[in-house]
């Protein structure tokens, strides 16, 4: 069985941007695709991953399309679950919708590690781990507030990139920097952080 999986981020199908956004939309979405792929179980399911562009975008992607999940992010705390499915008219389909909270980024922070990993080859600003670092130590990944904010600042204090003739510190781009942080992700302790993605995969494998 195929089922698809409807993420929110990257470009929509019907994007006039450049060359270079397409690109790193389609990165994106193999990251996705990586990464879920990991933690499924049966050998009678294929996963096959999409991006919508905006929330709104790939609402009406899972709306319109057969043997779907839908996963987005939230944008809040976990208690707005129910406030963004009534936003979204998905009420009925809270068992094959799901949340990354509170976004994308959250899921990044929850591994520093792999932050890290990432950005091995660039000069570090500082040899103190960011898993020490005050904005995420002790600190559970769904409640951090703003997680892009937070993510983009790490980035910054910790990282610089010196490939080119003028150094800059390391910004973070959602379609620039994500899809190697997201493919980079284990999807067993993610799992393990956030309940919507142990139930978003629990539910693919019992498909």
């Amino acid at each position: 069985m195929v089922i698809n999986i409807l993420v929110e981020g990257g470009a929509p199908d019907d994007d006039k941007n450049s060359v270079a956004t397409l690109d790193n939309s389609e990165k994106l979405r193999r990251a996705f695709q990586k990464l879920f792929t990991s933690g499924i179980t049966s050998t009678d399911i294929k996963i096959v991953v999409q991006t919508g562009g905006s929330w709104t975008g790939a609402v009406s992607k899972f709306k319109a399309t057969a043997n779907s999940i839908l996963l987005i992010d939230l944008e809040g705390p976990k208690n707005r679950i129910s406030e963004k499915l009534e936003q979204a008219q998905i009420t009925e389909c809270r068992d094959k919708s799901f949340f990354m909270i509170q976004s994308m980024e959250g899921w990044i922070l929850s591994q520093p590690d792999k932050i890290e990993e990432c950005f091995a080859h660039l000069k570090r600003n500082t040899q103190s781990s960011l898993t020490e670092d005050p904005s995420i130590k002790g600190k559970n990944p769904e409640e951090i507030a703003y997680p892009a904010r937070v993510l983009q600042t790490l980035l910054g204090r910790y990282f610089t990139d010196d490939r080119y003739a003028i150094p800059k510190k390391l910004k973070y781009g959602k379609l620039k920097n994500a899809p190697q942080l997201i493919g980079s992700l284990d999807i067993n302790r993610l799992c393990k952080t956030f309940d919507e993605a142990n139930n978003m995969i629990h539910k693919i494998n019992s498909f």
